[in-house]
């Protein structure tokens, strides 16, 4: 790869980086897998970034390759147990959250972890990465109407499991 190439992935990574390594975090369940999710991701994305057609369109293809070596890791090792990792430093909120927002955050969190992989992924692809429906409905493949279905879905069993009860939107 050409350094003026390097240079232009990494600008285009750059911004892009964090949520990236947030969703590898929520995805994986686990701190070193996330960190070598996330630089599997961009060891990836970096070699294919000269096959990349359309510019505007990478945080999505970031994305989509990172879902597909999630997925490819979880099916090796689904014959597995895996123990849930304690909360480590990295994982704790800004000092500006209050207490009982740690704690609510927490709970969250714990909740979340214990979804399933498909509504977990759709909640912190649209939830927590900001995904909008049709680029989270380009990463997971799904049509636009699948990606609403899926998060109504998981929001709905999230709120079940948080013992929430979720009101349906008003119409206008």
């Amino acid at each position: 790869m050409k350094v003026e190439s390097h240079d232009e992935f990494m600008n285009a990574l750059r911004p892009h980086y964090d949520a990236l390594a947030r969703f590898s975090r929520l995805i994986t369940r686990n701190t070193d897998d996330a960190r070598d999710l996330a630089a599997e991701t961009v060891l990836t994305a970096l070699e294919a970034y000269s096959s990349l057609q359309e510019q505007h369109a990478f945080r999505t293809w970031l994305f989509r390759i990172a879902h597909r070596l999630a997925t490819r890791h979880y099916r090796r090792q689904s014959r597995f147990e895996r123990f849930p990792e304690t909360e480590g430093p990295d994982d704790l909120p800004a000092s500006s959250v209050l207490p009982d927002e740690i704690t609510d955050l927490t709970i969250i969190r714990e909740h979340l972890e214990k979804l399933p992989d498909t509504y977990r992924e759709i909640l912190v692809l649209v939830d927590v990465v900001g995904f909008p429906l049709d680029e989270a409905a380009s990463v997971l493949n799904l049509t636009v109407g699948g990606v609403k279905a899926r998060l109504f879905r998981a929001r709905s069993e999230l709120a079940r499991r948080l013992g929430v009860e979720r009101t349906a939107p008003e119409r206008r």
